[in-house]
């Protein structure tokens, strides 16, 4: 409405709208180069009302650059890899529920009649390609691409959806049954690793025990499980606080440490007598742990364990493994823990 129907309103909602997408997360940006070329592309002759709208967008996000800069420098998302070819081809549908219901909104556009097609119609579709593809491209110079972030289409994709399934009709009509059966029969799962068995198995734990874990990131989620109370480090050293992640250069971080260094003090900072755990990835799909981080991750993971079984001041008094927990769901990343006594 603020730019197609050039009413003025609505372009002032716009640029809010635009200024606190970019705010909330940095893929916002994507979507405002997808409204300059959609504008382009679709609606030419209300660039004016374009400007208008990108300069008050770019004012209210002024002070946000200083921070956005930082992100760039200290931040990234290393744990991403470079999308192919593939991934920009069915990225709409992992929008919409995955490849099944893109088939068939596919096939319900192949059956409609496009030609009367207003421009409402098309802005959406290029809404949502050409932010999918800025992020793509934005993606192979510094990889930042994973589904959750395809979020900022999902009001032009149920949009153009909407319409696909209204112009085809009948075969829309159908296409809607099907897309709603596939909706109703869809069931996610609530965690992606094992995290909240692992715990159950390891509880209870002794007041202000050490927890250690292997992958860094992991422990607000084990924090989560295990509940208040303990000792929390990494393979990154100590951790003050459990209930988030320092993201800042935690590549060049954890690149820098000595696996050997942080086992002895991890060791050092058990009492004789006293147990601590550690808790580390199942490296078993090895294709999840080929980005910079992760691969990062994996190496020292398994430096870290190594040096701790290396250490003749501690025992492994237990070993939780996933066929002890009888894991039988598939699970992305499964983690395993190892329980130590320091001997006196």
């Amino acid at each position: 409405n603020g730019i197609l129907r050039g009413r003025r309103g609505w372009a002032v909602v716009l640029a809010l709208t635009l200024a606190a997408m970019a705010y909330a997360h940095n893929w916002g940006l994507f979507f405002c180069v997808a409204v300059a070329a959609t504008t382009l592309a679709v609606a030419r002759e209300r660039w004016r009302i374009l400007v208008a709208v990108a300069a008050g967008a770019a004012l209210l996000y002024l002070p946000w650059l200083p921070t956005l800069f930082s992100q760039v420098v200290h931040t990234g998302a290393p744990w991403a890899k470079r999308p192919t070819i593939t991934a920009l081809v069915w990225g709409a549908g992992e929008v919409i529920g995955g490849v099944t219901p893109l088939a068939l909104l596919v096939l319900a556009a192949a059956g409609a009649r496009w030609r009367g097609a207003e421009r409402t119609e098309r802005a959406l579709a290029w809404l949502a390609g050409v932010t999918i593809a800025t992020a793509w491209l934005s993606s192979q110079v510094s990889p930042a691409w994973t589904t959750r972030y395809f979020a900022v289409i999902l009001g032009p994709m149920v949009l153009l959806a909407a319409l696909v399934l209204v112009r085809a009709r009948r075969l829309g009509l159908v296409a809607g049954i099907l897309l709603l059966v596939l909706v109703l029969g869809y069931h996610p799962k609530n965690d992606k690793e094992n995290a909240k068995r692992l715990a159950a198995s390891l509880r209870p734990l002794h007041p202000a025990e050490l927890v250690v874990s292997t992958h860094p990131e992991q422990v607000p989620v084990l924090r989560y499980y295990l509940g208040p109370g303990l000792r929390w480090r990494t393979t990154l050293g100590a951790t003050p606080d459990a209930g988030v992640f320092d993201w800042r250069d935690a590549v060049s971080r954890l690149r820098t440490r000595s696996m050997r260094v942080q086992a002895a003090r991890t060791v050092a900072a058990v009492r004789p007598g006293g147990e601590f755990v550690v808790v580390a990835p199942v490296f078993r799909d090895y294709h999840a742990w080929n980005a910079t981080w992760t691969k990062l991750v994996w190496k020292k993971s398994v430096a870290y364990t190594a040096a701790l079984q290396a250490d003749p001041r501690i025992e492994l008094v237990r070993h939780v493994t996933t066929n002890e927990l009888a894991v039988h769901h598939n699970y992305f990343k499964l983690l395993q823990a190892y329980v130590y006594r320091r001997l006196r």
